[in-house]
């Protein structure tokens, strides 16, 4: 009976992995909540542990149109084919675009930086449908359907991926093991680095579907540190531009959570009114 109760004791001290998880669970509903976010997901994978974790994991398995996410294999294709070297200039056509980072030139490496869809939709069109058919397919992305246009395919054609498909793409770029050359992979690489310091290093991609109903938001990328990687992917149903922010506040705020990067990412603050009480 003592021996019960001791262990009974020292469960409720530690706490259980079930009841860690669903306070996790409670706390990433908070972030979103936040927000207004009423529909979202979020898959991540520790490769140390060589665990996966979720947030509504049915939604992290169900295919969504990519929007600005596919500018990754979208440049390993560039790349890998030719049609782009990292030292070609996208000129500005003169024209006002809806974005002011837009109306200037652009390198590959500041047109996925400021996610510029006319310098992606010009590319695009010099790899052609067959070609572009042909490298989707062997890359692997989604369901590989650009079908709706070349240069809208990916933002309000039939191209679909999960969040789940998103990390295990993301894994293979991050080992330069995806069938296309290292070099290609490795420009692609340093073109998503969004921050570094001593501690880590965060390599991410946003998307927008704003043309889609619901709209649907994406972050996805991984955070390198000394000794381990976690990769990442979340989308959500976009309301009002507003929540954009919230891809990388939440997306931040949720590796936190995980691996406690602390100062080393810069979390939103107001967040933190989302762990008080849970320990």
């Amino acid at each position: 009976m003592l021996k019960k109760l001791y262990y009974l004791v020292i469960a409720l001290l530690i706490g259980s992995p079930n009841a860690l998880a669903n306070d996790r669970q409670s706390i990433w509903q908070c972030y979103l909540e936040s927000y207004g976010i009423k529909h979202a997901t979020a898959a991540f994978y520790d490769e140390q542990k060589a665990s996966w974790f979720y947030y509504n994991e049915k939604r992290a398995s169900t295919p969504f149109i990519p929007a600005s996410t596919y500018k990754i294999p979208h440049s390993l294709i560039a790349l890998n084919s030719g049609v782009v070297t990292s030292h070609r200039v996208f000129a500005w056509n003169g024209k006002s675009r809806q974005y002011e980072s837009w109306n200037k030139d652009h390198t590959l490496r500041t047109a996925i930086k400021y996610s510029v869809v006319p310098v992606f939709q010009t590319i695009a069109k010099e790899i052609g449908i067959t070609r572009m058919q042909h490298e989707i397919k062997k890359l692997g992305f989604g369901n590989g359907d650009i079908s709706g246009g070349i240069d809208s395919f990916w933002l309000t054609g039939g191209l679909r991926i999960s969040a789940i498909q998103q990390v295990d793409f993301l894994r293979k770029l991050e080992s330069t093991t995806l069938p296309v050359s290292k070099e290609a992979q490795l420009e692609v690489k340093n073109n998503l680095i969004n921050e570094a310091n001593s501690k880590l290093v965060l390599f991410a991609k946003t998307g927008w579907a704003a043309n889609m109903s619901p709209q649907i938001g994406w972050w996805v990328g991984w955070v390198e540190l000394d000794d381990n990687k976690i990769f990442f992917a979340l989308n959500m149903d976009i309301e009002k531009p507003s929540q954009l922010q919230s891809r990388k506040d939440v997306g931040k705020a949720m590796l936190n959570d995980l691996t406690d990067l602390g100062d080393n990412l810069k979390i939103n603050p107001t967040l933190n009114h989302c762990r008080i009480g849970q320990g």
